[in-house]
């Protein structure tokens, strides 16, 4: 793909999401009943004289804040907080220059987020209940730049999801976050219908065997564009959000039809239409939304501008080289309070060092709650100390497995919750788990195989000897 190809494409996907905002924000929340009675035919301004025909609701402010970050500090979690914070309380990113329409698990985290800027990640809303649309409404710029890096897939989608956590860290979230971006990342190579499917097969098969997957089941059925429309929900669950968009795509053939399409559905209709309208803008192309809801937008000089600068950051080396950047700054070297090199064996040779992982209060775990698979499973057994935020260090060894955290996360019933946060890490932060304590790493080693059937060339360990004691500090 030719760069200005690529910069269209780019552009489109931005116009197309802050115009979807835009022509659903006026209706939110009225039900569908409202919709049937007076259908929304073109864009409109909002009841409050504060914002004009054009204006955009939080969907775009959070997704100009993470794009901002992305353009001028790379993968960098801190620095979007740092921008949602601005914007939740200092009026940026914004269209008139007031904050409206938080979603509450967003402002909670933003907030915590606030009183705590230490660690950019932990603050995110964890619970079963707190499944809204506020990460995947604002996923795009994160799946733009992951897509554009050199990053393995399981590196991609794991970035991804610790994006959504942010403010959105149940799984089921962060799973819709992934499922969106294989269907802008096929899309993007592939314009079709034929493509959304494609996205949505490659998504089915990356997350099989993912407990939280079985909410997504209706989307990956052939026939969901054959649905009647009155079992398509669009409320502010991030499971009825992406199915609505998705629907509204597959049964539309124009940018136009499909954000009226969505916004008409009611409920949360600035979201829907703003998922909707980044996938349709992509579709379509710039040129295909309508040039009076283009020019309408307020700020479009704006949206030039920083959707240049991002083009020229996604096109130039920072996102190519984050995979390669991370591994040559952080290969091999002591990283706050624990011990992050490991090796990961893929087919039997010795692939690249990787690092060890863990971010916040809820990603330690016992080991026996989750049944490892055998030989599917790579472990590296390393030394920690947790001991950052606390007088407390937790003794006893700890392993990871190098794949998505998702698979785990979904299966624990009974967190081990640790009070203080330890060092971000390179891949997902919750496949870190706490073991029984053993004096050595040879004993550690036995339990994995015995306990759970891995094979002894799948427990790595790095530790010098597999006799040498753990002890509590760091390793001199």
């Amino acid at each position: 793909m030719k760069q200005e190809e690529f910069y269209k494409k780019v552009k489109a996907i931005i116009f197309g999401h802050a115009v979807g905002d835009a022509v659903g924000g006026p209706v939110q929340f009225e039900e569908r009943s409202e919709r049937d009675r007076f259908p929304v035919t073109d864009m409109t301004p909002f009841g409050d004289p504060r914002f004009p025909k054009g204006a955009w609701s939080d969907d775009t402010s959070m997704s100009l804040c993470a794009m901002d970050a992305l353009a001028k500090h790379g993968l960098d979690f801190k620095a979007v907080m740092e921008n949602f914070k601005s914007w939740l309380f200092e009026n940026e990113f914004t269209p008139t220059g007031v904050t409206f329409d938080v979603g509450r698990a967003c402002f909670r985290s933003v907030e915590e987020f606030s009183r705590n800027a230490m660690f950019a990640e932990g603050h995110g809303r964890c619970g079963e209940n707190e499944n809204g649309n506020g990460s995947l409404m604002r996923i795009y710029p994160f799946s733009l730049y992951l897509g554009c890096s050199d990053f393995p897939l399981d590196g991609k989608i794991a970035y991804l999801h610790r994006a959504s956590a942010l403010t959105h860290a149940h799984p089921r979230s962060c799973i819709g976050c992934g499922i969106y971006s294989f269907v802008l990342w096929e899309i993007l190579e592939n314009p079709t219908k034929q493509g959304i499917k494609e996205g949505l097969r490659n998504a089915k098969a990356y997350y099989q065997g993912e407990p939280e997957l079985k909410y997504y089941l209706r989307l990956f059925d052939e026939r969901f564009d054959l649905l009647p429309r009155n079992e398509i929900k669009s409320s502010g669950y991030v499971v009825d959000t992406l199915e609505a968009a998705v629907w509204c795509l597959l049964t539309t053939e124009n940018y136009r039809d499909c954000i009226l399409k969505a916004v008409n559905l009611g409920l949360d209709t600035d979201s829907v239409g703003a998922v909707a309208g980044s996938l349709a803008g992509l579709l379509y192309g710039f040129e295909g939304i309508p040039e009076d809801w283009r020019n309408s937008l307020l700020k479009k000089e704006y949206f030039e501008e920083l959707g240049k600068e991002f083009c020229d950051t996604l096109w130039g080396p920072s996102p190519r080289s984050e995979y390669s950047k991370f591994r040559q700054e952080r290969g091999g070297l002591l990283f706050g309070f624990f011990f992050v090199i490991g090796e990961n064996r893929a087919g039997g040779e010795v692939a690249d060092m990787v690092l060890c992982n863990g971010n916040s209060s809820y990603c330690w775990h016992k080991a026996e709650e989750y049944p490892f698979r055998g030989d599917e499973e790579t472990v590296v057994i390393f030394e920690y100390q947790q001991k950052i935020m606390s007088d407390t260090a937790t003794n006893g060894l700890a392993f990871t497995t190098y794949r998505n955290y998702q698979r785990y996360l979904g299966a624990l019933s009974d967190r081990n919750l640790v009070a203080s946060h330890v060092v971000a890490p390179l891949w997902d932060y919750t496949a870190i788990y706490r073991m029984p304590n053993f004096p050595t790493f040879r004993e550690a080693r036995g339990y994995l195989i015995d306990q759970f059937g891995l094979k002894v060339e799948n427990v790595l360990e790095w530790s010098g000897h597999e006799d040498r004691k753990y002890h509590c500090g760091m390793i001199q």
